[in-house]
């Protein structure tokens, strides 16, 4: 295929970079979850999980879109002034209503906390689930505002906010807080305030770095009519704040939903068992942000086979990245879960639920950020709502017959609807799909070099730690000979000389 070298270069540089911070994002989330897991227990760990999923979805919600929005209008600013959004001015019609939305919320947030944790923590934890929503609740606004101020960062095509701060240095600051915590023996609300109180760093110094790419390489200011521009960015990411929240509740609520519907022990197990797959799920996030800017300045040029070459490497990439670290965690659910504490390997059969989905969500890419780019955010929000409400509805129907497998079985659906939909809109809309070559590569060597070795030792040796550690190792050097031999369809090549460019 014809290639667009430049820009499958930026994504190397930017993938790689945000792939750096998502696998630091992966570990310490897994560390964080070890410690809550080893350090307070099923239970009150349950409860700790339930009241971050909370924070994490009201957050979603009250950040309205900006995140988004931001990236699309300044990337595109970049390529097209005739977008009449810049500078100082777009920030104040982004910043101020997020800000102020953000402390809305939280007030409804801390008024509430006290049912919704009876709800969650049941007679034995609700008193702490409660305090712990009603401390959170008070740092809502400025995760709210530094998710935008770092979104605002990404439209200038760097990933070095995003990784240094949301990657790297804030969920390492969590695990460290809760380690002293549940160490010392702290109530659950003091861990509860450890792990907020990160967002406070977040911000500030997200805020500092957007402050130095502005003075760097500012946005000229256009003479669009304030009333006018406002109308102009939040008509595009409105739309973009129900689905963005949708999407987080997709992701989160059903942690909640267990807690409530069956017990705090099960809603740990649960957690556990999400939390893994956020090692492949992560890569899936780093590439579609480092994509997003390229699809914004593609799109906004109309230059339909330079994105859709994107889409196409962006997916063979990510399934490169993910489906291997699928087919292991499969095979060996059970010895892995066991980490993190007894009774925790009864989570085997959903982790073999979840992988289904993430599987599909890969192979399809980063569809719905492209189909966001090319204008149709009312699209992607009926997407959203779709998954959601059949995640809603089955969880409600399943948990109490279930439990977590049902739940499992509720994520798996909801997010192959919320993969599947963009998909098929943009090959009928755009004539765009992520099947390629590369695509077909990706597949074959992950299936035949991962999948079947890891499910026959599985079988034929017993599931065992040792062994999954061992027949990873060995199945990545042969992967990645194999790769190499197929290097040029997949646009590795380029990826090389990309990452030595920078290096030298």
């Amino acid at each position: 295929m014809a290639t667009h070298t430049k820009d499958v270069r930026g994504l190397a540089r930017s993938s790689t970079l945000n792939l750096f911070g998502g696998a630091a994002t992966a570990v310490l989330t897994l560390g964080l979850t070890f410690v809550f897991t080893r350090g307070l227990g099923a239970g009150p760990a349950g409860v700790l999980f339930s009241s971050v999923a909370l924070f994490q979805v009201v957050a979603a919600v009250a950040g309205l879109g900006a995140e988004t929005g931001l990236v699309r209008f300044v990337a595109a600013r970049r390529t097209d002034e005739s977008i009449g959004l810049s500078g100082h001015r777009l920030w104040k019609i982004a910043f101020v209503p997020v800000l102020l939305f953000g402390v809305l919320v939280a007030t409804g947030m801390l008024l509430a906390a006290g049912p919704i944790g009876a709800s969650i923590g049941g007679p034995n934890y609700g008193a702490d689930a409660a305090a712990s929503l009603r401390i959170m609740s008070l740092f809502l606004p400025l995760a709210a505002l530094s998710a935008a101020l770092l979104g605002a960062t990404r439209g200038y095509r760097t990933m070095r906010p995003t990784v240094v701060i949301d990657r790297v240095a804030r969920p390492l600051f969590q695990v460290v807080v809760a380690w002293i915590t549940t160490s010392l023996g702290a109530p659950m609300a003091i861990t509860a305030l450890g792990w907020a109180s990160a967002y406070v760093g977040q911000m500030l110094f997200a805020w500092l770095w957007l402050e130095n790419l502005e003075k760097n390489e500012p946005l000229t200011e256009s003479v669009t009519p304030l009333r006018e521009a406002i109308r102009t960015f939040w008509r595009f990411t409105l739309p973009r704040a129900a689905a963005t929240s949708m999407r987080t509740a997709l992701q989160w609520f059903d942690v909640v939903l267990v807690a409530a519907l069956s017990t705090p022990e099960d809603a740990a197990v649960y957690t556990v068992c999400t939390r893994l797959l956020q090692l492949g799920m992560l890569a899936a996030f780093s590439v579609g942000q480092a994509v997003e800017p390229l699809f914004g300045e593609s799109v906004a040029a109309r230059e339909s086979a330079r994105t859709s070459e994107l889409y196409k490497v962006a997916t063979a990439w990510l399934m490169l990245m993910t489906w291997p670290i699928y087919f292991v965690l499969a095979a060996f659910a059970a010895p892995v879960l066991s980490v993190f504490g007894s009774g925790f390997a009864s989570g085997e059969t959903a982790v073999l639920v979840l992988v289904v989905s993430v599987l599909i969500g890969a192979a399809v890419g980063p569809a719905d950020i492209l189909l966001v780019m090319t204008g149709r955010t009312m699209w992607s929000l009926w997407n959203t709502a779709a998954s959601l409400a059949a995640n809603l509805a089955l969880n409600i129907v399943l948990i109490p017959r279930l439990g977590l497998i049902g739940a499992a079985v509720a994520w798996t659906v909801g997010r192959t609807v919320a993969n599947l939909l963009p998909a098929i809109q943009l090959w009928r809309s755009e004539e765009m799909h992520p099947v390629s070559r590369g695509w077909a590569l990706a597949a074959g060597l992950s299936v035949g070099i991962f999948a079947v070795p890891s499910f026959a030792a599985r079988f034929a040796l017993g599931p065992s730690l040792l062994l999954a550690v061992g027949a990873s190792a060995l199945l990545t050097a042969g992967f990645l000979v194999a790769v190499r031999r197929f290097r040029e369809p997949l646009a590795l090549d380029l990826a090389v000389s990309a990452l030595r460019r920078r290096i030298s």
